[in-house]
């Protein structure tokens, strides 16, 4: 690159060394975190939940990683007790089940087998059966309120970096499928992913 000529006002070197653009102003991020036509970038937990169901079913626009993980984190916390209802429900039964008198079995000599004469274990009298029921029914229905609003999110998180969100479709590969869109869903933003704004060519 030339250098300016040395009689030259110092602000003529602007128009030799233009001011770079940050790599924040090249994302072009919210600056509102109520603006959900942006990803937010550096987003709170409290802030990244709001939007992440503010977005619910919304598969175009791009999301930031913060707003990602957080949704993540969000999602195991609110399985987490459902769980351990689950897990204490199956602890309790199978105290239950220990505790309970053996089952009696008799010799056929005719047959050479044997058969059960009396098993006093029955699996509906289980003190933790309502808890396993309530538990898995709890995991469920967590499950369908955070399905679309996490798949959504994925997708947009993908666009973010500059992938299409078809690529989400790798979770359906057993294995290596899943630890690919790990990765992918790691890596970086990158100001290209603004392509998939919906008003990407209005504005460029």
């Amino acid at each position: 690159m030339s250098q300016p000529p040395l009689n030259q006002p110092s602000d003529s070197y602007s128009s030799y060394y233009p001011p770079t653009t940050s790599v924040t102003d090249q994302l072009d991020g919210a600056t509102d975190p109520a603006d959900l036509t942006r990803p937010l970038y550096g987003a709170s937990f409290i802030t990244a939940v709001k939007r992440l169901f503010k977005n619910y079913v919304k598969f175009t626009g791009r999301a930031s990683r913060s707003e990602y993980w957080w949704a993540q984190l969000a999602y195991l916390l609110a399985v987490a007790i459902p769980l351990a209802i689950v897990i204490a429900g199956a602890v309790s039964n199978v105290q239950w089940v220990a505790s309970q008198p053996k089952p009696e079995y008799s010799f056929d000599p005719n047959t050479g087998h044997q058969f059960l004469v009396n098993n006093p274990v029955v699996l509906e009298n289980a003190p933790g059966l309502g808890m396993l029921q309530l538990g898995f029914a709890l995991v469920g229905l967590v499950g369908l309120v955070f399905f679309l609003p996490m798949l959504g999110a994925g997708v947009r998180r993908l666009h973010d970096a500059n992938f299409s969100g078809l690529l989400f479709l790798l979770a359906l590969i057993p294995g290596l499928g899943g630890l690919v869109l790990l990765v992918l869903l790691i890596l970086p933003s990158n100001p290209e992913g603004r392509r998939y704004d919906p008003d990407y060519v209005a504005r460029y």
